[in-house]
């Protein structure tokens, strides 16, 4: 009896491994793109409900915006899955354009304490999502910023010259035939919705 494989079993486990990694890889792939684009759209919607509720609960107006990074260097964007929240009086308080770096503020915490910029520019930053960015996920939103009064309804934002709010944020990933997440908000109202541009009307998760 021979010990070992023969040079044609060796090739048949081979190509049956092969085979099998072919079939199972790319739904691996999309399984975990999947879940990265899951991943972004409940970020960026934990924000946008976290600015509404936090409106209602300081009697203020709070700004929720997409942000290019969250250090010194942040622009306003409409294409990146970072974003912050700030109250605002939407006159002179609440920018936070190139002061992404300061920590979550709260209004027991006096802004004379922060230590780096004075009062009156304060970004007063509420929250902020996590400073990575998954380079796979593309963010695409019709306007950068959004603001809720304290009755939660979308209001004016003089401050930051915007004239019309986030009104549909757009979820995607690189991966081909991977699902597809929008987030709505009806002005005036201030409802967000989470929904699926693909899914066929009359479905619970249909736009």
């Amino acid at each position: 009896m021979k010990n070992g494989f023969t040079m044609i079993e060796l090739i048949m486990v081979i190509a049956i491994f092969a085979i099998i990694t072919a079939i199972a890889l790319p739904e691996y792939t999309r399984s975990v793109a999947n879940n990265r684009v899951k991943a972004a759209a409940e970020s960026i919607l934990s924000g946008l409900r976290d600015a509404r509720s936090s409106a209602i609960q300081r009697n203020a107006p709070v700004r929720f915006q997409l942000m290019s990074s969250l250090d010194s260097s942040c622009t306003f964007a409409t294409n990146s899955p970072l974003w912050l929240t700030s109250e605002t009086n939407q006159v002179s308080t609440g920018n936070p354009e190139s002061m992404c770096e300061y920590e979550p503020w709260t209004p027991q915490d006096p802004c004379v304490d922060q230590g780096v910029h004075s009062c009156a520019n304060d970004p007063q930053i509420i929250t902020k999502s996590n400073p990575s960015s998954d380079q796979t996920i593309s963010v695409t939103a019709d306007q950068p910023v959004v603001v809720f009064s304290p009755l939660g309804i979308i209001t004016n934002d003089p401050l930051t010259g915007y004239a019309s709010p986030i009104s549909l944020i757009q979820i995607r990933s690189s991966v081909s035939g991977t699902r597809q997440i929008d987030i709505r908000i009806t002005s005036p109202n201030g409802a967000v919705k989470i929904c699926n541009p693909s899914a066929t009307a009359g479905s619970p998760d249909a736009c």
